[in-house]
């Protein structure tokens, strides 16, 4: 399967952030962050981490929105609330899709 043989590379500081960021483009490591969903701790590296990353496709904020829906909310209060991928075009707050 592809991924399983990835070295795992435990993210534990800034050196190690731009040394997986450079390395993540060989596809032989999947680098591991531990990260805090209460106290947030971990999460400055990820973020960092994410920033190196290079772009994987140009994004085209021209034409027509294409969404692809992944998923399907109804939120007491608001109404339908759709997630999904953007793949083209741009959404505002309050647009009608």
């Amino acid at each position: 399967m592809p991924g399983v043989s990835k070295i795992p590379y435990v993210v534990r500081d800034v050196g190690d952030v731009v040394l997986a960021a450079r390395a993540i483009s060989t596809g032989r490591i999947a680098p591991v962050f531990f990260v805090s969903s209460v106290t947030g701790h971990g999460l400055d590296l990820l973020l960092r981490f994410l920033s190196l990353l290079p772009r994987r496709r140009k994004w085209d904020h021209n034409g027509d929105l294409l969404m692809y829906i992944s998923d399907i909310y109804l939120v007491k209060g608001v109404g339908v609330v759709i997630g999904g991928l953007v793949e083209r075009g741009v959404v505002r707050v309050g647009d009608k899709v």
